[in-house]
């Protein structure tokens, strides 16, 4: 709310073509409205609104988990997400599957964990083999068909003939329907869902593995940003709506161009992070002096 609030207020001074999407309601009663109930942000912290919703549902999910009722908990949840994903709230009810998923998931972890050291040498390696290469198989599927081909048909078409550049955006079209359909981010379509799990199991792994020559070749950067999870988030959104102000991307830019920006504005997150408790001793310092004023 209090990002909507700030950003929508900005937005009031700034031109029109300044920002991506920059509107209030017909009249400030309906924008209040709209904010104090979470069916309006603005900026790059919309996912905010969803992740306080689920947070205020947590305790009873949690609860329903401690007394061993996860399968209460995961059939309420598969059953919001399956018959109310495709409504007008389904930032919620779409997304809410893979939250409270985790939170049983989370739970049982230690006991997944153990289960799977139990499996024989043979069957692990069989089971890693088969979780690895689907990983890469579709990962590398993917940055083909989201990343190289809309370069390739973009800034890089006359590097191909006309015949394979038909090919390249009939590929792109049958990327754009697949996303609109299984695997639809707002409505978290199973497609979605399936990928996710898949990728996310195989970077668990690689990283529970490595977990120590991980930490010590990022100096920490990683643990760092993940620990402080939500505060980079609040950053980010911040950082990225302040550029969209100041700085207007041509349109076609370079990748390389586009990869230092992104990289900057990566380790000023960083930077930013890393120095949270400095930041926070001066902002403590500042509301002393004013309460003592």
């Amino acid at each position: 709310i209090s990002f909507t609030c700030l950003y929508s207020f900005i937005t009031l001074f700034l031109p029109p073509e300044t920002v991506r999407s920059q509107f209030l309601y017909p009249t400030f009663s309906e924008f209040a409205l709209n904010t104090l109930t979470l069916q309006f942000s603005y900026g790059w912290a919309d996912f905010l609104s969803r992740y306080a919703l689920l947070m205020a549902f947590a305790p009873f999910a949690i609860w329903l988990v401690a007394k061993g009722k996860s399968l209460i908990l995961a059939t309420i949840s598969v059953l919001v997400w399956l018959f109310l994903s495709q409504g007008p709230y389904s930032h919620f009810t779409a997304w809410q599957v893979i939250f409270y998923i985790s939170v049983i998931i989370g739970y049982y972890l230690p006991t997944l964990e153990y289960n799977v050291q139990s499996l024989s040498k043979s069957t692990k390696k069989i089971a890693a083999a088969m979780l690895f290469t689907v990983t890469a198989i579709t990962f590398t599927g993917s940055i083909i068909l989201t990343v190289l081909l809309p370069i390739v048909a973009g800034e890089f078409k006359g590097l191909v003939t006309p015949d394979a550049y038909v090919v390249v955006l009939n590929l792109i079209d049958i990327r754009t329907h697949l996303d609109q359909t299984i695997f639809n981010r707002d409505t978290m379509a199973v497609g979605r869902l399936l990928i996710g799990t898949v990728w996310f199991t195989t970077l668990y792994i690689l990283f529970r593995r490595h977990e120590r020559l991980i930490n010590k070749k990022t100096k920490g950067s990683l643990l760092l940003l993940g620990m402080n999870s939500l505060y980079v988030y609040g950053l980010q959104s911040v950082i990225i709506f302040t550029m969209d102000i100041f700085f207007d991307p041509p349109e076609g830019a370079n990748i390389i161009v586009k990869t230092v920006v992104v990289a900057l504005c990566l380790y000023l997150v960083y930077v930013l992070t890393y120095q949270r408790s400095f930041f926070k001793r001066i902002r403590q310092s500042i509301f002393s002096i004013w309460s003592r004023s």
